[in-house]
């Protein structure tokens, strides 16, 4: 007489049965650095249509002492030109961008004409969003500040939001 035994068991390893994939992280997960604030705003800026960070600013940026306030910061600058201007829809795209990218609305937006300004915040950092129109070319700025950085050093967004860490 033959006698059958199947095996059959609750472990991991069992024959057909399929490990289960790693899941992915979230996308915004992890620590927020420099480098992703400025993937933040360059990439906002650029899905805008705006031109690239002015270089004089990046360097500036680049360069900033560690340890300095200004280490604190990062900045995308573009400007407009006669044949390519930076319109204020820019500036809303930029903005719209940047909240989907989950940068939340910290106060109203201020516009009076020529002008424009958000203030976001998003894990620890915030952020200023400007539109000028300088002599009709028009201007975008994006300025985040790490806020416990800027703490460290004695300052921090002033009431006016444009000063950003400079108050």
């Amino acid at each position: 007489m033959a006698v059958m035994l199947g095996a059959s068991g609750c472990g991991p390893g069992q024959q057909g049965e399929v490990p289960a994939a790693p899941s992915e992280p979230p996308e915004d997960s992890g620590p927020f650095t420099k480098d992703r604030v400025r993937t933040d705003l360059d990439t906002s800026a650029a899905d805008a249509g705006a031109p690239p960070t002015d270089p004089d600013w990046a360097e500036m940026a680049a360069n900033a002492p560690a340890g300095s306030k200004r280490a604190c910061w990062v900045e995308y600058r573009g400007y407009g030109t006669d044949a390519d201007p930076i319109e204020l829809s820019q500036y809303e795209a930029a903005a719209d961008e940047l909240r989907e990218r989950g940068w939340q609305q910290a106060k109203a937006d201020d516009a009076t004409p020529g002008q424009a300004r958000s203030l976001l915040k998003k894990r620890g950092w915030t952020l200023v969003a400007e539109f000028r129109d300088t002599r009709g070319v028009g201007q975008l700025n994006l300025m985040a500040f790490e806020d416990a950085c800027v703490k460290r050093y004695g300052g921090g967004a002033s009431a006016n939001p444009g000063a950003g860490p400079l108050g």
